[in-house]
C-alpha cells in the first residue's frame, strides 16, 4: 500500500514538473517581456469603441427588459453598462471626464426610475438622449446612438 501512495506521489510531482516545462507558447504573437506582452494586449484590447460596442448591446437588452417590464433584467443591465464604462474611463483616461459626467447625470435617474418602478420607458428615452450629449461632449456628434424602438437603419 505504501509502494502504491508513493508511486502515486511521484506520478503527481513528475506531472507538476511536466507542466512547469517552458515550451514554445501557441501565441506567438504575444511577444517580449512583461511590458512589452501587456501593451500588446492593451492594443488588441482597443479603446472606447469596443465599451461603447458592449454599452450598445446592453442599451438595447435594458430597453427589451423595460418593454417587458422585466426590472431585474433591467437593473442588471444598467448596472453592466455601468461596469463596462468604469472599465473604458480606467483604460481612456482622456474620456474620463465625460464618463464622470455620464455617471452623475444619466445614470442615477434611469437607476431610480427602475428602484421605482416609476415610468422607466420615459427615463430611458432620457437615458438614450444622455449617450447622444455625452457623444456631443466628446466631439464625436456623427456617431448616432441607436435608438431601439426605431427600425435599424444606417447613418445618414
Amino acid at each position: 500500500m505504501r509502494n502504491q501512495w508513493l508511486t502515486l506521489i511521484g506520478l503527481g510531482c513528475l506531472g507538476l514538473f511536466a507542466a512547469c516545462e517552458k515550451k514554445e507558447p501557441d501565441h506567438l504573437w504575444l511577444r517580449g517581456n512583461a511590458t512589452q506582452r501587456i501593451l500588446t494586449l492593451a492594443k488588441h484590447h482597443r479603446g472606447n469603441d469596443v465599451v461603447m460596442m458592449e454599452v450598445r448591446y446592453r442599451h438595447e437588452q435594458l430597453y427589451l427588459a423595460i418593454q417587458s417590464k422585466n426590472t431585474n433584467y433591467a437593473m442588471y443591465q444598467l448596472n453592466k453598462i455601468e461596469n463596462v464604462m468604469r472599465h473604458g474611463a480606467e483604460r481612456r483616461p482622456k474620456r474620463k471626464k465625460s464618463y464622470d459626467w455620464f455617471f452623475q447625470t444619466a445614470l442615477p435617474p434611469m437607476k431610480a426610475s427602475l428602484e421605482k418602478k416609476y415610468q422607466p420607458d420615459i427615463a430611458f428615452q432620457q437615458f438614450t438622449a444622455q449617450c447622444m450629449a455625452c457623444h456631443i461632449k466628446e466631439k464625436l456628434p456623427y456617431i448616432p446612438v441607436p435608438q431601439p424602438w426605431e427600425k435599424r437603419r444606417l447613418p445618414p
